[in-house]
């Protein structure tokens, strides 16, 4: 792939985080990335802060699932439409602020060295992790193995 066909997009998916997207928007703005936030089905509150992103910012656009069908679902909702807008790479990130934002740049660089592979993170827990996310992490490994 050339540079001139790159074109990664950041994908957020969303459910009841509308104190912490407005956050993390801020903390993505510096990147200067495409955004596509996906309210996977969230309450009125979080989806009146979506609106209000979508309105605030230009590169930020919004998409509403009527009801929460998962994670999973929600960025496969997000990569199908940066597919349809003619995006190269997705990068995801979570709206509650759990992922350093400033490792975007090296997923960016990873994805065009490598632009057919998959691309991803390692979490780094510590003793803090709630039970939740260690267990759900462990499953979602295994699957990709």
């Amino acid at each position: 792939m050339n540079a001139a066909n790159f074109k990664p997009v950041l994908i957020i998916p969303v459910y009841n985080h509308g104190a912490t997207i407005g956050k993390t928007i801020e903390a993505v703005a510096a990147w200067r990335l495409p955004c596509i936030i996906v309210n996977d089905g969230s309450d009125d509150q979080t989806v009146a802060e979506i609106d209000r992103i979508d309105k605030e910012y230009s590169w930020v656009h919004a998409i509403h699932c009527r009801r929460n069908r998962g994670k999973g679902a929600a960025v496969g909702a997000g990569i199908r439409t940066a597919r349809a807008q003619g995006f190269s790479h997705a990068i995801q990130i979570d709206a509650d602020l759990q992922h350093d934002t400033n490792d975007i740049p090296r997923f960016v660089e990873a994805a065009k060295r490598q632009s057919d592979a998959l691309v991803l993170g390692l979490p780094r827990f510590d003793a803090s992790v709630p039970r939740h996310r260690l267990y759900g992490r462990w499953i979602t490994q295994f699957w990709v193995w």
